[in-house]
């Protein structure tokens, strides 16, 4: 087997983008945000099934087997920590990696089938939080549930259906969790394999962007040093060290924040406020204000202004100077978004009431 292509090898001639420059793949380009949000989607679709092999799906036997696994099987609290940590850094993580494409018009130069593929995963990757949020079956995961789902009724002509194809009825149950988790574990990673698959082709097809200002004009004056390509041996090393950074990261990140036993679900008792997933608490904070026009179309149209930026943004500039208008608006977004989702987590009481956060 001495002709055989090793691992490394593998990896850079199939997988990573042809002509792999590295003026390029370089931190301060990328960030690796891309890489890092990869091992984290590694590092769920490991985790999970172990903690598959422990979870009772019922509504009797969820919260025990939550709790067994967390306090009684070796390692099972460290194992669920990893996966609770890698699901909500990795929305962290997609998110600034479209951010950093978005500044540098990254998806320009027929990358736009990038572009929309990883808008995709961003939102899948919400849908398995979200799916995952119900699975421990504690007072947080049940009522946020009930949250996220009533805001699905307000959807025009199939709100009423839509919630109740969630809950798998006209209330949560056993078969909202059954529903949930299959869509945790099958329906949604199986899409995200998928899209996974389109995205790293599109980005092997068109390669990754070229440098902006400054350093795009040092990497052309550095001449040959600068365009060369990077060797198997270099992409597997810095491949695995972006892995094992990753790794720690989480590590250190559940062994700060470990995993707090909530109370069971209990219907009859709702927690005042009932809150959404803390990533969700930004759409929670507009529907506050307004339930269709916050809830339904805000999101509506920034998902589509999302999928539409590579047809509007159709110049051949990437500079801040050429674009000032898009960027500026993108910006204004995100700070609005942020600052939303902050409120959401931070100041609200009882009733969804104003409250600040030294006070409760």
């Amino acid at each position: 087997m001495a002709n055989s292509p090793s691992l490394s090898r593998f990896v850079a001639e199939v997988v990573l983008p042809k002509g792999l420059r590295k003026d390029s793949w370089r931190f301060g380009h990328t960030f690796f945000l891309g890489e890092i949000a990869f091992f984290l989607m590694a590092i769920l679709i490991v985790t999970g099934p172990l903690l598959m092999l422990r979870y009772t799906p019922t509504p009797d036997g969820a919260y025990g087997s939550v709790v067994a696994i967390t306090q009684r099987v070796p390692f099972g609290a460290l194992i669920r920590g990893l996966h609770r940590t890698a699901s909500y850094a990795l929305l962290v993580v997609l998110l600034l990696h479209l951010l950093r494409i978005f500044l540098q018009a990254a998806y320009k130069g027929g990358r736009a089938l990038g572009w929309h593929s990883g808008v995709m995963l961003l939102l899948l990757s919400a849908g398995q939080s979200y799916t995952g949020y119900l699975l421990p079956w504690d007072q947080s995961g049940y009522w946020g549930t009930i949250v996220g789902a009533s805001i699905t009724s307000y959807v025009p002509l199939v709100g009423d259906w839509m919630q109740r194809f969630l809950l798998g009825g006209d209330e949560i149950g056993a078969l909202t969790l059954l529903r949930f988790y299959v869509g945790h574990v099958v329906l949604v990673p199986g899409a995200i394999v998928a899209l996974l698959s389109l995205h790293f082709f599109s980005v092997r097809k068109a390669g990754l962007s070229r440098p902006l200002g400054a350093e795009a004009d040092r990497a052309k004056a550095a001449g040959a040093e600068h365009a060369a390509e990077h060797s198997p041996t270099d992409v597997a090393l810095k491949m695995a060290t972006i892995f094992f950074a990753t790794l720690l990261a989480l590590l250190v990140a559940s062994a700060l924040l470990p995993i707090a036993i909530e109370p069971p679900a209990d219907p009859g008792t709702p927690p005042n406020p009932a809150r959404a997933a803390w990533f969700a608490r930004g759409l929670q904070e507009l529907v506050h204000y307004s339930a269709f026009w916050g809830g339904i179309v805000a999101p509506g149209v920034i998902v589509a202004l999302l999928v539409a930026l590579p047809l509007v943004d159709r110049g051949a500039g990437r500079r801040f100077t050429e674009r000032r208008g898009i960027v500026l608006a993108g910006s204004a977004l995100l700070v609005v978004f942020l600052a939303l989702t902050v409120i959401g987590n931070l100041f609200r009481g009882p009733a969804w009431a104003w409250q600040w956060p030294w006070v409760r």
